[in-house]
C-alpha cells in the first residue's frame, strides 16, 4: 500500500485509474487520485522490485494550471534504451466537466526522478475540438513516442463519428514537430464510426489497428495501417 489515503472509505482514488510498468529492477506506477482536492495523475517508483517506494509521490502536470482542468483519463508507457528508462504519460483533460477533451503528454527521461511540462499533442488543442473519451493510445520505443486518438474535427451525425489521427515525437516527448496523420478513410462521413484503436511497435515498425464503418448502415470492418 503506497498511501493510506487511497481508496474506500476515504474515496480519494478515482475509480480504477492506475497503470504499472516494470523492468529488471524498477517498478513504475501512475495513478489518478484527488489527494489535493482535485483530479490529478500521480507517479511512484521503486528501484528494488517494489520492496520500497521513493517518496513523496510526484504530481504530474496535466496541461491546465493547478486547481483547474477535469481529468477524463490517462495512459502510461515505459521504454528503456542505452541511456536508461523513459516514461510517458498521456492525460485526457477538459477545461471543465463535460467540456471538450484535449490530450497532453508528460515525459521523464531519467527513470521517473522528474517529469517535464505537459506538451499538447494535437495541433487543434484548445480550439474546442473534442477527443473522444478513452479513445487514445500510446506506444514508446526509447526516445520515440507515438500517440493515436479519435476526435470530432470533421463532424459527423452519429455519436461515434470521428477521425483517427496519429502523431509522433522523436525527442523523448519534448515536442510533436511532425504533422498529424489521418488514418481512417471516412473523414466527415455519417458512416465514419470508429472503435477500438490500438497501436504496437517493433523496432522501427509501428502498426495501428481499429474497427470502422466504411459506409452508412454497414457493419464494422477491421482496419490496419503500418
Amino acid at each position: 500500500q503506497w498511501d493510506s489515503r487511497i481508496g474506500f472509505p476515504q474515496q480519494n482514488k478515482i475509480g480504477d485509474y492506475y497503470d504499472q510498468e516494470s523492468d529488471d529492477v524498477g517498478v513504475f506506477v501512475a495513478y489518478a487520485a484527488t489527494l489535493n482536492g482535485e483530479q490529478d495523475v500521480y507517479f511512484l517508483r521503486s528501484e528494488d522490485l517494489g520492496r520500497t517506494w521513493k517518496t513523496p509521490e510526484l504530481r504530474l502536470e496535466k496541461g491546465h494550471p493547478i486547481g483547474s482542468g477535469y481529468l477524463e483519463g490517462f495512459t502510461f508507457a515505459a521504454s528503456a534504451d542505452s541511456t536508461g528508462d523513459h516514461l510517458y504519460v498521456v492525460t485526457q483533460v477538459a477545461p471543465q466537466l463535460y467540456g471538450p477533451n484535449d490530450l497532453f503528454l508528460v515525459a521523464s527521461n531519467d527513470g521517473g526522478v522528474s517529469f517535464g511540462s505537459a506538451v499538447p499533442i494535437s495541433s487543434l488543442t484548445g480550439t474546442g475540438v473534442d477527443v473522444r473519451a478513452g479513445a487514445f493510445a500510446l506506444i514508446a520505443n526509447g526516445l520515440d513516442v507515438a500517440v493515436l486518438w479519435i476526435d470530432d474535427r470533421s463532424g459527423g451525425a452519429l455519436s461515434n463519428s470521428g477521425d483517427l489521427f496519429f502523431r509522433t515525437s522523436s525527442d523523448g516527448g519534448a515536442s510533436f514537430s511532425t504533422p498529424e496523420i489521418l488514418l481512417d478513410t471516412t473523414s466527415g462521413l455519417d458512416g465514419g464510426e470508429i472503435f477500438g484503436p490500438t497501436v504496437a511497435v517493433r523496432g522501427l515498425d509501428i502498426a495501428v489497428a481499429w474497427s470502422e464503418v466504411l459506409a452508412p448502415q454497414s457493419c464494422f470492418e477491421p482496419r490496419v495501417a503500418v
